[in-house]
C-alpha cells in the first residue's frame, strides 16, 4: 500500500540558525537593511523577508547555507512519518506558489525555491525514507476557495495522486502557506482518502516543549458526521446495502444492516446465518425478542414479499413494484386453490397442471362452472390450464366469508397486471402516473390499508423497527 506526506509551504518555513555568519547576502540582524529578522517570541531563529528572492539564492548556494537552516514545521512531521517503518513506499508530495506570471506584485512570498530547498533538505537528511519527491505548483487565484478546490479536483487525477488507492495511507501537513490553498486540499484529501491523517504543529509554548506533530482527528469527526447522515439516509430509505465499512465500523450495525438486506432481498438462509451471529454479538435481548426465526409456511412467505414489495413502492421503484405485485397476486391465489381444495400447487409447471387437473376432476361443481363461464366477450375460457386468471375466477364466484375480505386486494392487483402486461411487452417501465392512475389518485397508505389488515402489517414492520434499533446504535 501507498504512502505519501503532503505538505504546503509558507513564507516561514526555511528559516536561519541566529548563528549565521555575515556576508554580502546575510547581513547582521541589527542591521536595518538585513535580510533577515529576528522574532523575540522565537528566540535563535532568523526569518528572511522575501521568500522567493531570497529563497531563491539559498537554493542556488545551498551547500554554503545547509549548516545555518532550519525547516522546523517540515521536519517534524518527516520525523513523525519513521515511526512507520512497516510500509514500503513513501512518496513526498511539495505545495508551493509561483505567481510570477499572473500576479507579479503578491509574487515575493511565493514558495518554489522554498520547495526546492526542503527537496534537497530532505533528501540530505532523509536519504532513505522517500522513493521520490514531487511538486505542485499554483499559479493564481491562490486566495479564491472554488478556484483552489478545483485545481486539486484537478491534480487528484493526475500522477501521482491519481495512483493512490481509496485506502492509501495520507498525511497530510497543511500548516504553511495560504489558507485557501490549506483548506482546498484538506477537504480533497478528506474526501479522496478516508484514512488521511492531519497534522499540525502547534507553537511553542516554552523551551522544553517538543516540535512534534499532533495527529488530528478532525477529519474522522467530520468523517463520522457526514456517514452517520449518509447511514440515516439509507435507513429512511431502506437502502441497506449502502451500509458497509466505509461508513461505520460498528460491528454490530454492519450485521443488523446485513441482515435487513438479506431478508429484504428474501434470502432466508442468509438471513438466518447473520441472525446467529446477532444472538452472539448483541447480548441485549433484542433479537430472541424481536427476529424471530424466519418461518417457511406460505402465509409467512407472503407477508414478508408483501413487505418487500411495499418498501420498492417507497423507493419510487414502480416497474419492481408492479411485478412482485403480480407475483404475490399469483401466491395468494395459489394459497386460496390450495386451502380450498386440499390440494397443494407446486411451483413447477408440470406439477402445477397435474394438481389442477386432479383439482378439476374431484370437483364436478368446479368443473360445470368453468366449463360454463363465458369472458366478457361471451368466449369460453382455456380453464384447463392453472393461470392466475383462472383461479381469480374460481375465487370471485367460490370465495366465501372471511375469503372475502381478499377482494379488494385482488381487484387492485388484477388492475396491476395490466399495467405489468403492457410494460412486459413494450418494454417500458412503469412511472409514478401509471401508479396514481391504479391507486384512482389516492395516498398509498390508503390504498394498501386492506394488505396491512390482511398481513396484520403497520407501516413497514420488523423493518421500522430494525431502523429503530441501528438508529440507536448510532447515538
Amino acid at each position: 500500500m501507498k504512502t505519501a506526506l503532503i505538505i504546503t509551504l509558507g513564507s516561514r518555513d526555511i528559516q536561519f540558525a541566529a548563528n549565521l555568519p555575515a556576508n554580502d547576502f546575510i547581513k547582521q540582524a541589527a542591521d536595518g537593511d538585513s535580510d533577515v529578522y529576528p522574532d523575540k517570541n522565537f528566540p535563535g531563529v532568523l526569518f528572511l523577508k522575501s521568500a522567493r528572492k531570497h529563497g531563491q539564492i539559498i537554493n542556488e548556494h545551498f551547500d554554503f547555507f545547509y549548516p545555518y537552516l532550519l525547516y522546523p514545521i517540515v521536519k517534524p512531521a518527516i520525523e513523525y512519518l519513521k515511526q512507520f517503518t512497516q510500509v514500503t513506499f513513501r512518496e513526498l508530495i511539495i505545495v508551493h506558489t509561483d505567481q510570477e506570471r499572473t500576479n507579479p506584485e503578491k509574487s515575493a512570498g511565493d514558495t518554489l525555491h522554498f520547495a526546492q530547498i526542503i527537496e534537497k533538505l530532505v533528501r540530505n537528511d532523509f536519504h532513505s525514507l522517500f522513493n521520490s519527491v514531487h511538486h505542485i505548483k499554483v499559479e493564481e487565484h491562490v486566495t479564491e476557495y472554488d478556484s483552489m478546490y478545483d485545481f486539486f479536483t484537478g491534480k487528484f487525477r493526475e500522477p501521482p495522486i491519481s495512483e493512490f488507492e481509496r485506502n492509501a495511507k495520507i498525511f497530510l501537513l497543511p500548516q504553511g502557506g495560504i489558507d485557501q490553498i490549506n483548506t482546498a486540499l484538506l477537504f480533497k484529501c478528506m474526501e479522496e482518502f478516508p484514512n488521511m491523517v492531519q497534522l499540525s504543529k502547534p507553537e511553542k509554548s516554552g523551551p522544553d516543549e517538543q516540535d512534534r506533530p499532533i495527529p488530528l482527528e478532525f477529519n474522522q469527526r467530520f468523517y463520522t458526521a457526514i456517514n452517520k447522515k449518509k447511514i440515516v439516509h439509507a435507513l429512511e430509505h431502506f437502502y441497506y446495502h449502502l451500509i458497509n465499512e466505509e461508513l461505520t465500523a460498528d460491528r454490530l450495525i454492519l450485521l443488523y444492516a446485513a441482515y435487513a438486506s438479506a431478508r429484504l432481498g428474501l434470502h432466508g438462509e442468509e438471513a438466518e446465518s447473520i441472525r446467529n451471529q446477532l444472538l452472539i454479538k448483541d447480548r441485549t435481548g433484542w433479537v430472541l425478542k424481536k427476529l424471530l426465526p424466519l418461518q417457511d409456511d406460505n402465509l409467512s412467505l407472503q407477508k414478508e414479499y408483501y413487505l418487500a414489495l411495499k418498501i420498492t413502492l417507497k423507493q419510487k421503484n414502480y416497474t419492481d413494484f408492479v411485478i412482485r405485485l403480480s407475483s404475490l397476486h399469483q401466491s395468494m391465489l395459489k394459497k386460496f386453490i390450495s386451502d380450498k381444495y386440499k390440494k397443494d400447487i407446486p411451483e413447477t409447471w408440470d406439477g402445477a397442471q397435474q394438481a389442477w387437473d386432479e383439482i378439476l376432476k374431484s370437483s364436478d361443481e368446479l368443473w360445470n362452472y368453468l366449463s360454463n363461464h363465458k369472458t366478457s366477450k361471451g368466449q369460453p375460457i382455456h380453464y384447463q390450464e392453472p393461470s392466475a386468471s383462472v383461479f381469480q375466477i374460481v375465487f370471485n364466484h367460490f370465495a366465501q366469508g372471511d375469503e372475502k375480505r381478499l377482494m379488494p386486494i385482488f381487484r387492485l392487483m388484477e388492475k396491476s397486471n395490466e399495467i405489468r402486461n403492457r410494460a412486459a411487452h413494450q418494454l417500458k417501465p412503469v412511472l409514478k402516473t401509471d401508479i396514481d392512475t391504479l391507486f384512482d389518485n389516492k395516498p398509498a397508505e390508503e390504498v394498501l390499508k386492506p394488505f396491512d389488515n390482511y398481513f396484520n402489517v403497520k407501516g413497514f414492520g420488523i423493518y421500522d423497527e430494525m431502523n429503530q434499533k441501528i438508529l440507536s446504535l448510532l447515538q
